[in-house]
């Protein structure tokens, strides 16, 4: 049993080994020829030269360049677009005037819209019996008490 059992981890072991020695696809196994397998390019290619529109365009472009930058104005001069621009906006301070009259504005409408949300109809106190207010003693008032009710007017509806 024991001898088996030896020999069958013997037998194990040998057909480990050749799996961890191939040699994987990704190796060269052969030398290079692979070129000979395909066709021949036969792609016609423009000659080239720096006398195509792509060189003719950069040459303008850096004439171009070069004008701007001999032709520009100074440090202390304002540019044409710099000009164009200062006098077709507005000014800073037409700005300024418009949005104080703006904000004096949009006060004025909240202040209205604030008193006509919080207003209130005025109190009226009804009485069920408006008789009963002539029909009072002018002998029952305490001293110091006395209210002149000769102005008082009932309502009636």
């Amino acid at each position: 049993m024991l001898v088996a059992r030896a020999a069958g981890s013997l037998v194990r072991q040998r057909a480990i080994v050749p799996a961890i020695q191939h040699r994987s696809a990704s190796t060269s196994s052969h030398d290079d020829h692979h070129d000979s397998h395909h066709r021949e390019d036969t792609t016609v290619y423009p000659q080239e030269s720096f006398l195509s529109s792509f060189w003719a365009k950069c040459v303008l472009v850096a004439a171009l360049g070069g004008a701007a930058l001999k032709f520009a104005p100074e440090r202390g001069d304002d540019a044409f677009f710099t000009r164009w621009i200062k006098e077709t906006t507005t000014s800073p301070e037409t700005w300024l005037d418009m949005n104080a009259h703006h904000t004096t504005q949009s006060k004025r409408l909240a202040d209205q819209t604030q008193l006509f949300a919080t207003a209130q109809r005025p109190r009226v106190n009804r009485y069920r019996f408006a008789q009963n207010l002539n029909s009072a003693s002018a002998y029952d008032v305490p001293v110091g008490m006395s209210v002149d009710m000769s102005n008082v007017l009932v309502k009636r509806n």
